[in-house]
């Protein structure tokens, strides 16, 4: 009840929804295509995210999305500390998934994503060969330059 109650005070205030979109994606796949992490986020979006904004009537902001260039990043996207070993394919993949699946959402107001620092030289030697999860200067630029997402 206290919940609740908690919630009904504040919540006609927010702006939007802030979800972190760590969302385990195609776990049926070993290495799954861009189109199979689509579907994964198509069942989030109808089961998970789009009810709890229309139940709101509020906006959604993925608050902290991102993704390790590791093997298996897919079923565990929050573990940071998974080393399966180098696979920017899949990171780009799984970037390549979210952008263009949500691209059209009119109800989704933003992406933040995790561990972009502002550091243009972060990544760049340590990402090489070890599953660095930095997205700058790998491929998530390559992903949203094709996309035109306004990186």
């Amino acid at each position: 009840m206290l919940k609740n109650s908690l919630v009904s005070l504040f919540w006609p205030q927010l702006d939007y929804i802030g979800i972190s979109g760590y969302f385990p994606l195609a776990t049926d796949k070993d290495t799954p295509s861009v189109q199979d992490l689509a579907a994964s986020w198509a069942n989030v979006r109808d089961t998970k995210i789009k009810p709890i904004s229309q139940q709101h009537g509020k906006p959604v902001l993925f608050t902290e999305i991102g993704y390790k260039s590791a093997n298996g990043a897919h079923y565990e996207p929050w573990n940071y500390d998974r080393n399966q070993g180098y696979n920017a394919e899949e990171q780009r993949k799984l970037y390549e998934a979210l952008f263009s699946f949500w691209n059209n959402e009119s109800y989704l107001h933003g992406v933040h994503i995790w561990e972009w620092s502002s550091d243009p030289a972060y990544g760049v030697v340590v990402g090489v060969g070890v599953g660095c999860p930095a997205p700058l200067n790998q491929v998530v630029i390559v992903v949203c330059a094709g996309l035109r997402c306004g990186v």
